[in-house]
């Protein structure tokens, strides 16, 4: 099976705890033999390996971001050419994305536009969990988690108060929703097989 990975952090560039979740797995997914491409954000562009793990990195062009939108859609922009690039790469060999975040699954819902194959998605924490919409920042990062979660053909969440989020804040139908735990792995791998075989 070979997955691409989009996340907006993976070690060394993180910003909170799910950058190191997000390692643990890939590389757990990868000792069970699954193929994956991350693609993820760098200070400069390069592909590497990380034993089995292949990482393409992306690097914004805009290095001084005045507002964190502003910076967030020209992520965007750098992981969508680079999944792509990844995706031509392969000629279009690929059983399923999987989007980490916000971020990544804009980015990963235009690959999935592009490439016809099915999209699973995580967002370790929603908007409506980090405090809710209380500013017009956090009413846009709400309201663009609510639309592009709707392009996931399944939402892995990473908790229950995750779940129970995207049900009551989101309306995310319930049997979409696929509680996974990183200690397990092979439920995400049964879950990747499901969703690949569509």
């Amino acid at each position: 099976m070979r997955v691409l990975m989009i996340t907006p952090e993976y070690p060394p560039k993180v910003m909170g705890s799910a950058g190191w979740t997000i390692h643990r797995l890939v590389h757990e997914l990868a000792r069970r033999g699954v193929e994956i491409y991350v693609v993820c954000p760098s200070d400069y562009e390069e592909q590497r390996a990380e034993d089995s793990v292949k990482v393409v990195t992306a690097s914004c062009p805009i290095k001084t971001q005045l507002h964190v939108i502003t910076w967030a859609w020209s992520l965007i922009v750098s992981l969508v050419r680079r999944g792509a690039e990844v995706l031509h790469s392969l000629r279009g060999k690929i059983d399923l994305i999987h989007a980490q975040e916000w971020i990544g699954l804009v980015a990963a819902s235009y690959l999935k536009w592009y490439s016809k194959v099915p999209l699973v998605a995580t967002l370790h924490s929603t908007e409506a969990m980090r405090g809710g919409r209380t500013s017009l920042i956090s009413e846009c990062i709400y309201g663009i988690e609510r639309y592009f979660i709707s392009e996931a053909d399944i939402v892995a969440a990473s908790s229950k108060d995750e779940a129970e989020s995207l049900i009551r804040d989101y309306g995310v139908e319930p049997s979409r929703i696929v509680l996974i735990d990183i200690e397990r792995v092979n439920t995400l791998i049964d879950l990747y097989r499901k969703v690949s075989t569509r």
